[in-house]
């Protein structure tokens, strides 16, 4: 999802955000909340050489956030989740063999139910985020924020990779993905509704990804559909 392709997705978030505002916003609005949620996630496929492409499944993620609310309609809040994405493949394109070549080996892929390794993603952040206010028991979010992912590779059969290099006929190599961590930034945005004087249910969506998205280069762009609870303790 590039740039342009999100603009638009994201206006009427937007427009409805502003337009729910009034000028006498704000006094008496701070407290202090956390939140929890279950995510389902998609990790992106994406290339990490010249010669390999990881393929991964759909995932589960949790998080959790403690948070202030500075006036009524904006917010700031420590953010973490952390989530188990299964891969799925190993793609390595070869060239077309010559004339009585065995045919190349193109990937290390699942067999069955059983993945061929894990990627584990730590993200910690720091999201800001701008609410309306409608005098109804439901809200409109927008958010936004920056911070670190921690990627952790494991569970990948690497003497079955070296084996594959050692028999690909072209000697076109398999990269074994490395753990890593990098900078990166998201957009959140939902509904929030109002169960009681305290707690809160949300439905919303979250885009995690790092400055090369849109390309084959972005080691993370990750799509989650979440769902969650949010309990205020008090107001000061």
């Amino acid at each position: 999802m590039t740039g342009k392709q999100s603009s638009p997705f994201f206006l009427p978030f937007l427009t409805v955000l502003l337009a729910s505002m009034s000028p006498a916003a704000g006094a008496g609005a701070e407290e202090v909340y956390a939140s929890v949620h279950v995510a389902r996630s998609s990790f992106q496929d994406h290339d990490i050489s010249s010669t390999t492409e990881l393929e991964y499944a759909g995932a589960w993620a949790g998080s959790g956030a403690i948070g202030v609310r500075l006036t009524e309609h904006f917010r700031v809040e420590a953010f973490a989740s952390a989530g188990k994405n299964d891969l799925n493949k190993i793609k390595v394109p070869q060239p077309e063999p010559d004339p009585g070549d065995p045919a190349p080996v193109n990937a290390l892929q699942n067999t069955g139910n059983a993945s061929i390794g894990q990627l584990t993603v730590i993200n910690p952040m720091l999201n800001v985020y701008v609410d309306s206010n409608f005098d109804i028991p439901v809200d409109v979010y927008l958010g936004g924020g920056v911070g670190a992912v921690i990627l952790d590779y494991s569970g990948i059969p690497k003497t079955t990779l070296l084996n594959l290099n050692a028999t690909l006929p072209m000697r076109r190599p398999a990269t074994l993905p490395k753990d890593d961590s990098s900078f990166v930034w998201n957009v959140l945005l939902g509904v929030n509704v109002h169960a009681t004087k305290r707690l809160d249910f949300d439905l919303g969506y979250r885009m995690l990804a790092d400055t090369d998205i849109g390309s084959k280069k972005a080691q993370v762009e990750v799509h989650e559909l979440r769902l969650g609870m949010t309990w205020r303790f008090f107001e000061f």
